[in-house]
């Protein structure tokens, strides 16, 4: 079976065949039983296949709905029974939690930087989140982020969008610890207009969180800049998107307390980052879950199922 689009981008993209009917006959004669699309329905209207690969093609779908059982009657099918009473309810919470905090990846770790001490002495006191990402709800989502009727879409009202700020903000002032949070930079601009302002909050911190990144293609592929991350959507490079680098450096030079939160859904260069900061986290984007994370002993995320 091939994804949506398949067999219609080797016509429209890659070039490989001319017309859609040559790229469908040549498909389903090197395996494919199943398009997304309607390049099938234009194949068996032609004589370019015969009624007995039609037919080895539907045998083969039909038993494997058969194995899955989706001919059986409904009482005898686990699936059936699920109603709404089943989505977002306690039990997908706490698997989603657990999945959240299992899925961060922590690159670096020098000098025992973590975990973070909140009592006793050399505990944290004040901290000071800087980047875009910190508080943006959409930086945590992926590209088909489950929270609307379609990718993209208004989000639904019972999401409970927590961003990464609000939770650090919960979690140390549990501990009465302060946090302060500067913007910085944007994630794909030029502008440094922000950086006076997130270096003076790193200098009065005894911890700087930066969470910032690749930032997801909201509002369509390639809506948030040449390196937005989205299917179909290629960056120019792997480079860390505008400034932040730079803006990385300077609060690295006010602060050597400073941690990397790196938001991002495939490869990305942090060739600075990784030779100065003391430590690194990936927290990925991932998909149809909210992401938002604090800071007890050990980073941890919080999940939400949607």
């Amino acid at each position: 079976m091939t994804d949506s689009g398949a067999i219609d981008f080797m016509v429209s993209q890659y070039h490989k065949f001319t017309t859609h009917l040559d790229a469908a006959e040549h498909s389903m004669n090197a395996g494919v039983d199943l398009n997304s699309g309607n390049n099938f329905v234009l194949l068996s209207n032609s004589t370019r296949v015969s009624t007995a690969q039609i037919d080895a093609a539907l045998t083969r779908l039909m038993h494997a709905r058969m194995a899955m059982g989706l001919f059986d009657s409904p009482e005898t099918i686990a699936y059936s029974s699920l109603g709404p009473e089943d989505i977002f309810n306690a039990a997908h919470k706490k698997l989603a939690l657990t999945m959240s905090q299992k899925s961060i990846v922590m690159l670096k770790n020098e000098g025992a930087a973590m975990p973070v001490k909140l009592s006793g002495p050399g505990a944290v006191k004040t901290v000071a989140v800087v980047g875009w990402g910190a508080n943006d709800s959409y930086a945590p989502l992926a590209n088909y982020m489950g929270c609307g009727y379609s990718s993209w879409s208004p989000r639904l009202s019972n999401c409970s969008i927590i961003t990464p700020l609000m939770a650090i903000q919960e979690r140390f002032a549990a501990a009465g610890a302060k946090v302060t949070y500067s913007h910085g930079c944007d994630v794909e601009s030029n502008d440094t207009s922000g950086f006076s302002a997130a270096t003076a909050a790193a200098k009065a911190a005894d911890l700087v969180i930066f969470v910032g990144g690749n930032r997801n293609c909201e509002g369509g592929q390639g809506h948030g800049g040449a390196h937005c991350e989205s299917e179909g959507h290629d960056r120019p490079d792997l480079e860390m998107p505008g400034v932040q680098t730079q803006l990385l450096k300077e609060l690295y030079a006010a602060n050597k307390n400073t941690v990397l939160l790196a938001l991002t859904g495939g490869p990305i260069s942090m060739n600075w980052e990784a030779a100065n900061l003391p430590a690194i986290f990936v927290i990925w984007c991932l998909p149809r879950t909210i992401l938002l994370y604090g800071i007890d002993a050990h980073l941890y995320m919080y999940g939400m199922s949607i």
